[in-house]
């Protein structure tokens, strides 16, 4: 019966190994969809949106946390480190929101 579990182990451990291989490409661009994906909806929560910092952590909170969150008042712009990657968006105005950045 162990060498059965063993065999299934070994087979579902190869063949994740497979499709993470597959697919290395989408999955090496995931940390900075993390931290795009929080500027991005904070900055159009707090600025276009004008709702409170607390509020607009809830709205754009997702399962894995950011590590550092900055607001610069005086450039309408959000920068986020989440995942070891930094993301930044920026107010433009009422007609376009927030666009991210290339830092």
């Amino acid at each position: 019966m162990k060498k059965f579990i063993y065999t299934i182990l070994a087979t579902s451990l190869i063949l994740a190994l497979m499709w993470a291989g597959a697919n290395y490409k989408h999955l090496r661009s995931f940390p900075g969809i993390i931290s795009a994906f929080y500027a991005k909806e904070f900055c159009s929560c707090y600025y276009v949106m004008e709702r409170s910092e607390e509020s607009c952590e809830n709205y754009a909170r997702q399962f894995i946390a950011v590590k550092d969150l900055r607001i610069d008042e005086e450039n309408k712009s959000i920068s986020v480190t989440g995942l070891g990657q930094s993301s930044e968006a920026v107010y433009t105005g009422k007609r376009f929101g927030c666009i991210l950045t290339n830092k």
